[in-house]
């Protein structure tokens, strides 16, 4: 379920790397595993490490 933002407020999710189920949003990690993909296919294996680093931890809100 969404709220007005169109963040999660309740579910429940599996995790299929510790074979565990996570009730509410507050226990999820949300993995960037497609973007990771999408960015490397797109170019992201020639960036150096401090470029690929700083992709990876990029917390701007531009997106929503």
């Amino acid at each position: 379920m969404q709220g007005e933002r169109r963040t999660l407020t309740q579910g429940e999710w599996y995790s299929p790397y510790d074979d565990r189920y996570i009730a509410g949003p507050r226990g999820l990690d949300i993995d960037h595993l497609v973007p990771f993909a999408e960015a490397w296919d797109s170019g992201a294996s020639a960036w150096n490490a401090a470029v690929r680093e700083a992709y990876a931890n990029d917390l701007g809100t531009s997106a929503r």
